[in-house]
């Protein structure tokens, strides 16, 4: 039965991942939200089936692992082979980087700072229009090294999906499989990227939102291998960037608390918190207190106007694929 709960979780993985690309909006503006949540029910509860009581299986020692290299290198390099010159023509040729206003607002963060000024303040006088400085540091200080080297924004975005996308194949590789499930297992985040770039590329090519999913690939990694270090520079790098994950945590570290270890569960802790004070709080908000919840109000507002942007059939708005 576990087994058939873990082919489950296989193939609620593909789905999810068809519903966000292939059949993105197929449902409607209505029933697609829907479909996409009921989905991901599903998945998190066969997956809890499919590993009830059992152990979580043994990593292999990176010295014995040898045989699992191979397939994953293999499915990386097709990987790398098929979405790289996608990423070009989307980086290159389809949209400039100030198509949009995402890329010229991290300029002015970047330019902001090496040239020693106030990073976080409106950016008015740059775009030309009201804008609260609402991107956290860990979205906006990575491009720093495209900003002083002079390179695409998109190409570091890009560059931070292939980090974490290594971590991930370092936990796929050390696991105790067959190599034609570690090359099934390493190819999946390959292809969802490429299935991205066929059908919705504006993800790469007007968002820097591939840095993003990088960061939340690391937690991964930091969490099955596990590897200590690791995990608490990704948990900060989450935290500062998307900060949803705080729902997320209190779960985490009550199961290490109760589970693992007190005494790491109360580290991490103080780690992260200190992470978020060192690079957030102390440099940032402590300057202006109300900023937090001025940016917060902004999304709320530009969430709901965009809710109530309607088509000529006064239905929602919704994502177009390539094929349109």
């Amino acid at each position: 039965m576990q087994r058939l709960f873990s082919w489950a979780v296989f193939g609620l993985v593909l789905l999810e991942a068809a519903q966000f690309t292939f059949f993105n909006q197929q449902a409607g503006p209505y029933g697609s939200p829907v479909a996409a949540y009921l989905t991901a029910v599903a998945l998190c509860w066969a997956a809890s089936r499919a590993v009830r009581h059992r152990p979580w299986p043994g990593l292999l020692p990176v010295a014995v692992c040898s045989s699992g290299w191979w397939p994953a290198a293999l499915a990386l390099a097709g990987g790398l082979w098929l979405c790289v010159p996608m990423l070009r023509l989307q980086v290159s040729d389809v949209h400039p980087q100030d198509y949009s206003d995402i890329i010229p607002a991290l300029t002015v963060y970047c330019q902001r700072f090496l040239a020693g000024e106030v990073v976080h303040r409106p950016l008015t006088e740059d775009l030309g229009y009201f804008l609260e400085p609402g991107y956290l540091p860990a979205t906006w200080f990575p491009f720093i090294v495209p900003e002083y080297l002079r390179f695409d924004y998109r190409w570091m975005s890009s560059f931070g999906l292939l980090l974490g996308v290594l971590g991930y194949l370092v936990v796929v590789v050390r696991l105790r499989r067959p190599a034609w499930v570690i090359f099934g297992l390493s190819a999946l985040p390959l292809l969802f990227t490429y299935s991205i770039l066929l059908t919705i590329p504006d993800i790469f090519s007007l968002t820097v939102e591939p840095l993003v999913v990088g960061y939340y690939l690391l937690l991964v990694a930091g969490v099955l291998l596990p590897s200590r270090p690791l995990l608490v520079a990704a948990l900060v790098l989450c935290l500062l960037s998307r900060y949803s994950l705080v729902f997320w945590v209190p779960l985490y570290i009550g199961l290490l608390y109760f589970n693992e270890s007190r005494r790491w569960a109360w580290a991490l802790t103080g780690l992260a918190a200190a992470g978020v004070l060192a690079l957030y709080v102390v440099p940032i908000l402590s300057h202006d207190w109300g900023l937090f919840v001025r940016v917060q109000k902004v999304y709320t507002e530009t969430t709901l106007g965009e809710w109530r942007h309607l088509n000529p059939w006064a239905s929602p708005c919704t994502c177009t694929t390539a094929s349109g």
